[in-house]
């Protein structure tokens, strides 16, 4: 297959960047590796997309997230109109824009609470960028404006029933299970079972340092089926799965993939308008 270095590639162009990174700062905190995520994303990814950190937004003033957004910079303005300054500013972004939030965590815990690096926080941030509401784009749209009716239903299995569903993941560089029985370097399978997911807001993807990966899935005795990136509640599973370095590269072609599906909807720009008028 012509694509089949193009994970190990990625892994490569991973852990080189994120090794000159950490010769310049310190990954103690939270915010760095945020950012160099974001510098890492930005390198990957087509210009397209845009890439900050903030709180995603509705138009009636909910808001969620302070972690990694991915949005539509070619056709949505972010609130804020802050200039670039690295990602060291936070940005808010209308939820219509919205393409993908991740929870970046440089060590995550998966037992009690530690300073908001704890597996359970990124899961509750997660539930709540899910609970923002934003209005559907129907699988029927030619473009965000125009829908055609009257037509047969299409077999989407395992797909969310809309065409603009956002895509959520939790990307750390390490993981600790700080529980009592188990130790994720030596049994991550165990550490993997004993996490308790929400099941009707989960993430579609968890990175678990770099060799673990949780992508949700069709699960057999003997097989493992990928079709959707997206957690489909009531048909996924979240599948866990070893790698060897690769755990990172492959979240982020999985991404790649949920970016080539989501077609965003419209901006409420009439209602803005009028709103000031």
């Amino acid at each position: 297959m012509a694509y089949r270095d193009m994970i190990q590639n990625i892994a490569k162009s991973i852990n080189g960047k994120f090794d000159q990174i950490l010769a310049k700062y310190n990954f103690d905190f939270g915010d760095e590796f945020e950012i160099a995520l974001c510098r890492l994303l930005r390198e990957i990814l087509p210009e397209k997309y845009g890439i900050c950190r903030g709180f995603v937004i509705t138009e009636n003033g909910n808001f969620a997230g302070d972690d990694v957004i991915i949005y539509a910079r070619d056709r949505f303005p972010t609130i804020r109109s802050l200039e670039y300054s690295g990602f060291a500013q936070k940005e808010h972004i209308p939820i219509e824009a919205v393409y993908c939030y991740i929870e970046a965590k440089h060590t995550l815990y998966l037992g009690a609470d530690t300073g908001g690096q704890s597996l359970n926080k990124a899961l509750e941030q997660v539930g709540q960028i899910k609970s923002l509401q934003r209005e559907k784009r129907s699988i029927f749209s030619i473009d965000p404006y125009t829908t055609l009716e009257d037509q047969e239903a299409l077999n989407r299995e395992n797909w969310p029933d809309h065409d603009n569903p956002m895509f959520t993941a939790i990307i750390s560089r390490f993981v600790v299970d700080n529980t009592a029985d188990c130790n994720f370097d030596t049994t991550p399978a165990k550490s993997v079972d004993n996490i308790e997911i929400p099941p009707d807001c989960p993430p579609d993807l968890i990175v678990m340092g770099q060799n673990d990966i949780l992508f949700p899935g069709l699960s057999s005795t003997n097989t493992i089926s990928y079709d959707s990136p997206f957690f489909v509640p009531g048909k996924s599973t979240l599948i866990h799965k070893r790698t060897e370095n690769s755990a990172l590269a492959i979240g982020i072609i999985m991404i790649l993939y949920a970016l080539d599906t989501i077609k965003l909807g419209k901006m409420p720009y009439k209602s803005i308008i009028r709103a000031n008028l």
